[in-house]
């Protein structure tokens, strides 16, 4: 099912809009719920990784807003782990975090290092509202793109 056609078993409902799971502190939460509910976009949220993976298991959405830095295991950790689930593994990540961009290209050489997919954009915060809509729809058309190309 691809961007847009999300079926929530436990709630029984469509969703037409892109449904997005962000996993970070409570106030980032807040505000980027704000701005996504604002552009149509349905939001569902996690304080950290174990909570993210029970959502997951629940839902399938159409992409995810990552922080690196999380209480308990790290959003590293819970990236690594959605790359290694067979039916995570195509969802979308976009890491957003507090972490200076100049240590964004250490963040790729990681990633490289443990052999897995790097998070399809990294974004800095504060993050400009205007900025974070452009890269998720940029993000959705290109994964939509290429679920199309595999039908």
């Amino acid at each position: 099912m691809g961007p847009g056609r999300e079926i929530d078993l436990k709630e029984d409902r469509v969703c037409l809009a892109p449904m997005i799971l962000v996993v970070d502190d409570e106030d980032v939460r807040l505000y980027l719920r704000t701005i996504l509910t604002q552009e149509g976009f349905v939001v569902r949220e996690a304080a950290n990784a174990e909570e993210a993976m029970e959502e997951l298991r629940k839902i399938r959405p159409d992409a995810v807003i990552l922080d690196l830095v999380m209480p308990g295991k790290s959003g590293v950790v819970l990236f690594n782990k959605m790359r290694r689930e067979g039916y995570l593994e195509k969802i979308p990540t976009v890491v957003l975090t507090g972490i200076h961009l100049r240590f964004i290209e250490d963040f790729g050489s990681f990633f490289r290092s443990l052999k897995l997919a790097r998070p399809i954009a990294f974004l800095e915060k504060p993050i400009d509202p205007h900025t974070l809509v452009r890269t998720l729809r940029k993000v959705l058309h290109r994964n939509l793109s290429e679920e199309t190309d595999e039908s």
